[in-house]
């Protein structure tokens, strides 16, 4: 997904690779509140819902993607998931994904994290801000 929602997201800065920031991210990604919605609409555009705001884009949904115009929740384990992304190697997962498929990709990052916590390595920042 592309968005400015990453400017000041610690979950995607090199916090990560704190053990104790990373105990946390662990926690919360055991999480099953809902916390928002995201809906997809023609032309591949995006229109996503928390309650730290809203935001839009644009993306190229997978097999997985509900038809246009349907809203998806999503819960807090879910969200925490994709928002580590910069992770090399982590697991994929994407809010509009049925939640059967969410459930898998959540236990798999967490699988991840607990393997691979002392050796993550982070790709490029997706925002013009620095965070080493």
């Amino acid at each position: 997904m592309n968005s400015t929602r990453g400017e000041g997201d610690l979950l995607r800065t090199r916090l990560v690779l704190n053990d104790a920031f990373r105990a946390l991210a662990l926690a919360a990604l055991n999480d099953k509140t809902e916390t928002g919605t995201i809906v997809l609409r023609e032309g591949g555009s995006y229109e996503e819902k928390s309650p730290h705001g809203s935001q839009g884009g644009t993306i190229t949904p997978d097999a997985f993607a509900p038809k246009v115009g349907v809203t998806v929740s999503f819960r807090v384990c879910d969200d925490v998931a994709h928002r580590l992304k910069r992770i090399e190697g982590l697991p994929r997962l994407e809010l509009y994904w049925p939640e059967a498929k969410r459930d898998e990709a959540v236990a798999a990052v967490r699988e991840f994290l607990g393997k691979n916590g002392n050796n993550l390595e982070l790709g490029p920042a997706t925002w013009p801000w620095s965070d080493d």
